[in-house]
């Protein structure tokens, strides 16, 4: 080795051995290195450590809403509404128009992401507690936020047509 790029060699590392300890940390740049490492660890812990968490909603209001099922006879449907505390049956006019009686239906859990982010809605409004039957068979299930989105006609009726 020449003596020139020796005395460099030798020249650096005095200087480095010089430095306090942690400016010779920093010096060698791994320092940077060792927050970003202790970032990444500190967020997948906090991932590892948190979830999905549940928390229970209300019982919705009762309330009435008004039905008018489309099809060729509409005296052979029933409309069944599965309460919390019953279950309550409907019979349709000779029309297909029908009162229900909504009572207070079960309560659904709504799910956070780690506490924060909502990802699914279980308010009452959202489970499929109308049934809708042909004798004893379930032909179409409903929501009453999926009732409420049929459309409607002048007397306020909401259409279901079914096949």
């Amino acid at each position: 080795m020449p003596n020139h790029t020796l005395q460099r060699t030798r020249r650096g590392a005095s200087r480095l051995q010089s430095l306090r300890p942690v400016r010779r940390v920093a010096e060698l740049g791994s320092l940077g290195v060792m927050r970003r490492a202790l970032s990444i660890f500190t967020v997948a812990l906090l991932i590892a450590t948190s979830g999905c968490s549940y928390s229970l909603r209300k019982f919705n209001a009762p309330s009435q809403e008004k039905l008018q099922i489309q099809t060729v006879a509409a005296t052979n449907y029933t409309v069944q509404i599965v309460g919390a505390d019953k279950t309550e049956t409907f019979s349709p006019a000779a029309d297909g128009r029908v009162t229900l009686d909504v009572p207070r239906l079960p309560r659904g859990c709504d799910v956070h992401l780690f506490g924060l982010i909502k990802i699914e809605d279980g308010g009452p409004e959202n489970v499929s507690a109308i049934h809708v039957l042909q004798g004893t068979n379930v032909v179409r299930k409903l929501s009453l936020t999926k009732l409420r989105k049929l459309p409607v006609d002048a007397e306020s009726y909401h259409i279901l047509v079914l096949k």
